[in-house]
């Protein structure tokens, strides 16, 4: 639709709804004490929050996503994108022109919602754009090497590395006509107008200029840059705001004071403070200026005629869900893995002391790898997250040695020699892990008067013969192993009595 009447007149407080407002190009930052520093909207915050959203919900607009993993978030005419801690896109609102359907994967570092249209930059430089394109807005330019993106009403803007820009989309203002030279480090897409900042710190703005929007600020020393409907804002390196451009509804009536670490402007206006609050003013026709109470707010976006902003969960020390000492169990030569699990935000890191070679615990604890030695190996894991003191839990790591089948080491049929009356013992040793159970197949065909017992034949055989039996290995690796026996039994050997005759010499003796 078209962001200005042929009069070019401020639009009413009752047109503003609806209206396509320029909201990836404020700049926002985490919070925290020091000097003002600024990264683009939509470009990822470090700590992963949930996203507070409050205005018009006429489209769904302010319907956010529940979890707290959103690191970016970028609002458009009536719908709303966030980017993901794993890199992926999610949209919600408006989607009449497919402007909340994403593009699937992940790998994306920066985000921007325009009128109607989206982009989205790859970690490799290159531009993904969506929605509609009546005007060649979601056209985007090929190749690589972006750094940066906004996205306006119908227009687009990109920032290259070696610091020139380029513009495409609706051009009838000239806000997508390409600015000259190079040294651009931000840059920002308004409803019909364009601004961008240089490396020194000044300010320059291109495209309709029917409200005073591009008539910058002189000087230099701004951080960063955001532009509205029909306004603009820049942050300077003491934490104050200017603005310039259309003040109908107040977006320009900047609150007093310092300190503010962030800006995004709609049809409204945003600043992020370094603790955390939010501040909010201009139009307020649909609640977008009643921001969230509270700090702890570590980024903003501002839509048409809603706003967005992200939180992280409170702090907390790492603790470990597993109470020590906890018994992992490994088998040499095979692979292992075991998570421990932590709690703690933001997300600790966890490191390893005294594991055996093979292993490594990976930043997120996932202990993986495969154990080359055998033994039991005390192990200490440490997580730590910068809150609070580290948590420590103790670990004993018991690696078996690897399982094996039975194996006899009688390598072929066995036979034994035995002797009626005369008392045979015969072990039969057999290897493998864990220890194999040996057992005789049939118990009857032992010979008489022997027993097999854990492995040993024993007893004293009582009858002559030839006795064949079969012994059976387990110990629950395949395959089982047999070892057939035979045991010939050989009669006892006979003693003959001394000869009568030679008792005929006692005779004298006697006196016979």
């Amino acid at each position: 639709m078209a962001l200005l009447d042929h009069r070019h007149r401020p639009p009413r407080r009752r047109h503003l709804r609806g209206l396509a407002a320029l909201l990836t190009s404020g700049a926002l930052a985490l919070a925290g004490a020091g000097a003002a520093t600024a990264v683009p909207v939509g470009v990822p915050v470090a700590a992963p929050g949930a996203i507070a959203a409050w205005g018009s919900n006429n489209l769904g607009q302010i319907n956010a996503p529940a979890g707290s993993n959103y690191t970016a978030i970028a609002g458009g005419e009536g719908f709303s994108l966030a980017l993901k801690a794993d890199g992926s896109i999610t949209g919600w609102g408006h989607n009449g022109y497919g402007q909340i359907s994403v593009p699937a994967g992940s790998g994306y570092t920066a985000i921007a919602a325009g009128g109607t249209h989206s982009l989205a930059l790859k970690a490799d430089g290159t531009i993904t754009a969506w929605g509609r394109d009546n005007y060649g807005q979601a056209t985007a330019p090929a190749g690589s090497g972006y750094t940066a993106i906004a996205a306006g009403t119908n227009h687009s803007l990109a920032l290259k590395a070696d610091g020139t820009i380029t513009a495409w989309g609706r051009n009838n203002y000239g806000q997508a006509t390409d600015p000259a030279g190079s040294g651009y480090t931000a840059i920002a897409a308004g409803g019909v107008h364009s601004v961008a900042l240089k490396a020194d710190g000044t300010i320059t703005a291109w495209g309709n200029n029917a409200f005073g929007q591009t008539n910058t600020p002189g000087g230099s020393g701004y951080t960063a840059i955001a532009a509205g409907f029909n306004h603009s804002l820049a942050l300077k390196a003491n934490g104050t705001i200017t603005t310039w451009g259309y003040n109908g509804e107040g977006q320009g009536n900047v609150p007093g004071g310092s300190g503010y670490t962030a800006i995004a402007a709609g049809t409204h206006s945003l600043a992020l403070k370094a603790d955390g609050t939010i501040a909010a003013w201009g139009y307020n026709g649909d609640g977008q200026t009643n921001a969230p109470t509270g700090s702890g707010y570590t980024a903003i976006a501002a839509g048409g005629t809603h706003s967005l902003a992200l939180k992280p969960p409170p702090t907390s020390a790492p603790a470990f869900v597993d109470v020590g000492p906890v018994t992992v169990n490994g088998i040499a030569g095979t692979a292992l893995t075991h998570t421990f699990t932590v709690t703690g935000n933001p997300t600790p890191t966890l490191t390893a002391t005294g594991l055996p070679t093979g292993l490594a615990l990976s930043p997120a604890g996932v202990l993986t790898g495969t154990p080359t030695a055998t033994g039991s190996f005390p192990v200490t894991i440490t997580a730590d997250n910068g809150v609070g003191n580290p948590a420590t839990l103790a670990v004993a790591l018991d690696v078996a040695a690897a399982p094996a089948p039975p194996m006899f080491t009688d390598a072929v049929p066995v036979v034994l020699d035995a002797v009626v009356g005369t008392e045979l013992t015969r072990v039969f040793a057999v290897t493998g892990n864990p220890s194999p159970t040996v057992t005789v197949v049939d118990p009857a065909l032992l010979p008489a008067g022997m027993t097999f017992t854990n492995g040993t034949l024993s007893g004293t055989p009582t009858a002559a013969g030839q006795y064949t039996f079969t012994l059976h290995a387990t110990n629950g690796v395949n395959p089982d192993l047999t070892l057939t026996v035979t045991v010939n039994v050989a009669a006892a050997p006979v003693i003959n009595p001394p000869a009568t005759g030679s008792l005929g010499s006692l005779g004298p003796i006697f006196g016979s």
